[in-house]
């Protein structure tokens, strides 16, 4: 028995990026994103002990869909 398929490659590509972008942009998008830092923190020579420091990032971007 042998089966033969034909298909439009192009519209094979296009679904093959389509998943493959529905794939990319909630991995990169809404990942949990966390750092730790431990050090000192000082004033000139002197260590400000139980100082609390806010660290942030500024994404200049975003992902609309």
């Amino acid at each position: 028995m042998h089966l033969s398929y034909s298909f439009d490659s192009s519209a094979l590509l296009l679904t093959l990026l389509a998943l493959v972008s529905l794939d990319i942009v909630p991995t990169t998008s809404f990942r949990v994103q966390s750092v730790g830092v431990r050090g000192y923190l000082k004033c000139g020579q002197e260590p400000l002990n139980g100082t609390v420091v806010k660290l942030w990032d500024e994404d200049a971007g975003s992902i609309s869909i």
